[in-house]
């Protein structure tokens, strides 16, 4: 294994597959995304198809949402490769969401590439033999004969070739055939390259449409006011300077506050602080942070979640151990994309357009459909380019104000929540208490290891807040992990990293101190439990290398070390990271370094992949230094970037990223990269201080 160092709208789609003219359209029934990831999808769906014009262009779509994660680039990359494709005559363009023709589009948990890998791949390697079979029933010879190259068929013996689009009519023709043989990773010539981004001239160029950029002819813009509290109702309203003011058409009550409607965006959300509004504050007045975190604390040994246990009884470890016990506690966190959320809607009688950032078009389609119970094929779903998602934009609150505004409007129009509303009304991460307790011997080896955890969640998303407890990647000898969650007023949800953000927060500083009650240094105490993992014990060594794992001549640098694993149906992936901090003479920490060994897998852009680590570990530390929402009175402290703070360009530490290649079954990373920062961060400080990190957010001096 070898480290690297390293806005179409459906118009706009039916517009480039409407000048084929003639050509080759590949749309597969193939096995479904059961096939590809069980857990989220359940019945037989066409995926992604091909289209090769008569003038030789493949056009791909991208059938993922782009976040700025690349798939717009990889996801095409994976079709072209088995099509042999000329890369330079490959078209993008983002579809609609359709799970009837492309399946599962849902873009969020990183699993755009795994689970596109399989189906991609079968529709380039189908019309590659779609296209080879056409040469040879031309040339009156065996389709064996023929070989693809570079956008061509050739037929070397007697130096005869023709192009895709030359071909493409009578490809078209002939059926698609069954059990399509794939390609050695020795034969990939685009999979794996780093390719240029296909949406980095309309983003650096200002082309780019994202939700905020949508227009549409008479569309009206809504700006709303929310609720202080959670739960609050409108008592009374009192609207009149704000219908009176320059640029608005309408004020609307909808379940979730009240909108002004309005011209432009600037005008609306003018109006919307115009507004006097008594509120019905209902129960949650007296809510805060503190409350919930006591709340959580107080129930960790009541725990009725069984996560994970190794059944069985241990083998008892014939050296002396000793006992560890400690308690983690994360905070609520709040998405704070660069793009608040937004979605423009124009809704008739018995139909539904929508275009917006999402991270599941099809969730979007179906809450429509539901809230305006009219069928899901009389409603499209146009996603845009994603300003940042990180989960906010996988939920449905913000599309489901937008339609409450659209039913009573005469046209479309586009809802945009301010950055106060943003932050105030957002989904949270829900906040965590973990206690976890293990035994340690002194020649490392680590019993009865447990895992409490306490965090809130909707009933039936008990994962919500506890995916990570029930796994770790060390050999142990007993294992129970068990959680209590509750449900809560607050809104949670999903935010990058998911639950393993806090998970293995605590699990890797729990390693640590088990590996400083053992005597041994933190490296080798986690090499020595990994001797079956040994992709594992390879991220490990090779970004303890990089680092110069504590070969430092300077006494005041210190490291920390984390690892990140979540093993799934086909594949697993390893993330392991190390921090470098210095202190000054007055205990002034400054975080110089970040060095990353990311094993994906198969790398399908390695300079994309190199892109996310670095996206994840700035996001991850924002997570550790700022990040925590606080509620007093039942409404949330915090309402834009002064006191909701994120990582400034001059914070940002030097960041080292080694992409390990290997022919391994491909996994997305862009999830997965603060849960080994977090740790490790912390494990580092602990080493500066020489007190034990538990807690977040650090909130260091720098």
């Amino acid at each position: 294994m070898n480290p690297i160092n390293a806005p179409i709208s459906r118009r706009h789609f039916l517009r480039a597959t409407a000048y084929v003219g003639g050509g080759l359209t590949i749309c597969l029934a193939l096995p479904s995304c059961k096939e590809s990831y069980a857990e989220f999808n359940g019945s037989s769906e066409l995926l992604p198809f091909v289209t090769i014009t008569s003038e030789n262009k493949v056009i791909i779509p991208s059938v993922m949402s782009e976040m700025g994660q690349n798939v717009y680039t990889s996801l095409p990359q994976i079709v072209a490769d088995e099509l042999d494709a000329d890369w330079d005559n490959v078209e993008i363009v983002q579809a609609e969401a359709n799970e009837a023709r492309y399946g599962f589009q849902g873009t969020w948990a990183s699993l755009s590439i795994y689970t596109a890998w399989k189906s991609h791949r079968k529709a380039g390697a189908t019309a590659r033999d779609m296209l080879r079979a056409a040469a040879a029933q031309m040339w009156g010879i065996e389709k064996k004969d023929c070989i693809t190259r570079n956008g061509r068929v050739l037929h070397e013996q007697t130096d005869r070739s023709a192009s895709y689009g030359e071909l493409a009519n009578s490809a078209a023709k002939l059926p698609t055939p069954q059990n399509i043989a794939l390609k050695a990773p020795s034969d990939f010539h685009i999979i794996g390259k780093s390719m240029p981004r296909r949406d980095n001239l309309d983003k650096v160029s200002g082309a780019a449409v994202f939700g905020v950029d949508i227009k549409q002819e008479n569309l009206k813009i809504a700006a709303l006011l929310k609720p202080p509290v959670y739960g609050a109702k409108v008592k009374s309203l009192n609207d009149q300077a704000a219908r009176a003011a320059s640029g608005v058409s309408e004020v609307i009550q909808i379940s979730a506050g009240i909108a002004v409607i309005a011209d432009n965006y600037w005008h609306a959300e003018k109006a919307v602080s115009l507004l006097e509004v008594d509120w019905d504050t209902g129960p949650n007045a007296t809510l805060s942070d503190k409350s919930l975190a006591d709340q959580l604390r107080s129930n960790l040994e009541n725990t009725s979640v069984q996560l994970n246990q190794i059944k069985g009884t241990p083998t008892p470890i014939n050296q002396k151990t000793k006992k560890l016990s400690a308690d983690y506690d994360l905070p609520l966190l709040a998405h704070a994309t660069m793009e608040p959320v937004n979605f423009t809607a124009h809704v008739t009688s018995d139909s539904c357009q929508l275009w917006g950032p999402t991270q599941d078009g099809n969730a979007v389609k179906a809450a429509a459909a539901q809230h305006l119970k009219i069928p899901e094929k009389s409603v499209s779903v146009t996603p845009t380019f994603v300003g940042g998602g990180f989960g906010r934009k996988a939920d449905l609150d913000f599309v489901i104000d937008t339609l409450e505004v659209a039913q009573k409007l005469d046209g479309p129009v586009k809802v945009i929540w301010s950055r106060e509303n943003d932050i105030k009304a957002c989904i949270f991460r829900p906040a965590t208490a973990h206690k976890l307790s293990a035994e340690v011997s002194e020649g490392g080896k680590i019993s009865n290891w447990q895992h409490l955890v306490a965090g809130h969640a909707a009933k039936g998303q008990e994962w919500l807040p506890t995916a990570g407890a029930g796994h770790v990647p060390y050999k142990v000898n007993g294992f129970d992990a068990r959680a209590h969650v509750l449900e809560t007023p607050i809104p949670v949800g999903t935010l990058r990293g998911i639950a393993h953000s806090s998970t293995n927060f605590a699990n890797e500083i729990f390693i640590d101190e088990l590996a400083e009650a053992a005597g041994q240094d933190a490296l080798e105490f986690r090499l020595n439990m990994l001797k079956h993992e040994p992709r594992a014990q390879h991220a490990l060594q090779l970004v303890a290398e990089k680092a110069g794992w504590l070969n430092h001549r300077d006494r005041n640098v210190y490291q920390g070390i984390a690892l990140f694993d979540k093993p799934e149906e086909y594949a697993n992936f390893f993330i392991a990271q190390i921090v470098e901090v210095s202190k000054s003479d007055d205990n002034m920490i400054t975080i110089d370094r970040v060095i990353c060994a990311a094993d994906f897998g198969q790398p399908i852009n390695p300079d994309g992949i190199i892109a996310q680590v670095e996206g994840g570990i700035a996001y991850g530390l924002s997570m550790a230094l700022y990040g925590e929402i606080t509620i007093e009175n039942g409404e949330v402290q915090q309402s834009n970037f002064h006191d909701y703070q994120v990582l400034r360009i001059p914070q940002m530490p030097e960041v080292e990223v080694y992409v390990i290649e290997n022919n391994e079954y491909p996994r997305g990373c862009g999830e997965h990269i603060n849960p080994a920062t977090l740790p490790a961060l912390a494990n580092a400080v602990s080493s500066a201080l020489r007190q034990r990190i538990r807690k977040l957010p650090l909130q260091l001096p720098t």
